[in-house]
């Protein structure tokens, strides 16, 4: 196309001009091209960044929960057997994750 279009522009006299408009028809076929792949993209990277957040919230829970479930066996008012009993789980829950990560 490129070779027809010049080649008709020089038996013409107005090779500048058919440059031009084949310089704006690529530059459309291009953005064309971009919008087309940014459309079939943009979904993807959606899920993609959802299943990061989903995996970072359920990592975060999974270090809560121990926590929550035994704050709600104690009492609120904070005694002292109550406080020993919670960092003696928090220790051994902790203790048991290091374990299955190393072995």
């Amino acid at each position: 196309m490129v070779s027809h279009m010049t080649k008709i522009g020089e038996e013409t006299g107005d090779l500048e001009g058919m440059l031009t408009r084949l310089a704006d028809y690529y530059d459309e076929e291009v953005e064309l091209a971009t919008q087309t792949v940014m459309a079939a993209i943009e979904p993807m990277i959606i899920l993609v960044l959802a299943l990061i957040v989903g995996v970072l919230v359920a990592a975060v829970m999974a270090l809560c929960l121990p926590r929550i479930a035994m704050d709600s066996l104690c009492n609120k008012e904070a005694d002292f057997e109550c406080e020993a009993q919670r960092l003696l789980f928090w220790c051994r829950d902790i203790g048991s994750r290091m374990a299955s990560f190393s072995g």
